[in-house]
């Protein structure tokens, strides 16, 4: 086998039958398109560009000192609130010591470099020192940037496009641990044993299904009108 090819979707649209992406050159058709693509979702879907905002942030690795090794080894999950908040995740199964925080930089570009530049780690030694004691003994050994997608209200946004569409966007920093749960509900929505109301309401937290008002009636390639607010 060759090297796996990264396809880029440049358009979709969808039909009273069929669906299709335009990617890696030619045109796929499927019975229904589900648009997931996290930081990207805005360039493939304009109308929601400024309801799923793309957002540089940063994570730290870290060596704890030997005397706390054990110690990390059973901690829990921690979740720091207040000036230095930060989530910390203990290194488990040959992973790493991770703090990161839940504050929006909501800039960045997601095609750009993931290697973590100094302001985007800046913020993160504060989150360490506010935390971890004896930080001095702890050794940094990685820094490295991803992306987020926010919404203002940070709920996800899981909505039908047309009749042979679907957006997800499992975003604002809590999608990792539930894209699969989430991707599960829309599937079953699709194959009609859930009504998409209900996928709606559950997947925004009880949310109103239409709260974001950016999305258009045609959605595909649609400008964001000037007046239309971010979701609320």
């Amino acid at each position: 086998m060759g090297p796996p090819s990264i396809w880029t979707a440049s358009a979709w649209r969808c039909a009273s039958v069929k669906g299709t992406v335009a990617a890696g050159g030619r045109d796929h058709e499927a019975d229904v398109v589900v648009v997931a693509t996290g930081a990207w979702v805005g360039r493939l879907l304009p109308a929601f560009a400024r309801a799923a905002v793309p957002s540089r942030q940063a994570v730290i690795y870290l060596e704890p000192p030997a005397t706390m090794a054990a110690a990390w080894a059973v901690a829990p999950v921690i979740i720091s609130r207040g000036a230095n908040g930060a989530y910390i995740l203990p290194p488990r199964r040959g992973t790493r010591l991770k703090i990161g925080d839940h504050s929006f930089s909501l800039t960045g570009d997601p095609d750009a470099t993931r290697d973590a530049r100094t302001e985007d780690v800046a913020r993160l030694h504060s989150a360490i020192a506010g935390n971890l004691r004896d930080t001095e003994s702890y050794r940094i050994t990685d820094c490295r940037a991803c992306y987020y997608t926010v919404t203002a209200d940070e709920r996800f946004i899981v909505e039908p496009l047309a009749e042979r569409g679907w957006i997800i966007s499992a975003c604002s920093g809590h999608g990792f641990k539930f894209g699969a749960l989430i991707g599960r509900a829309v599937a079953q929505a699709i194959a009609g044993e859930r009504s998409a109301e209900t996928v709606l309401s559950w997947a925004g937290g009880g949310a109103p299904a239409n709260r974001c008002a950016v999305i258009a009636e045609n959605v595909q390639g649609a400008a964001v009108p000037a007046d239309v607010p971010p979701a609320a």
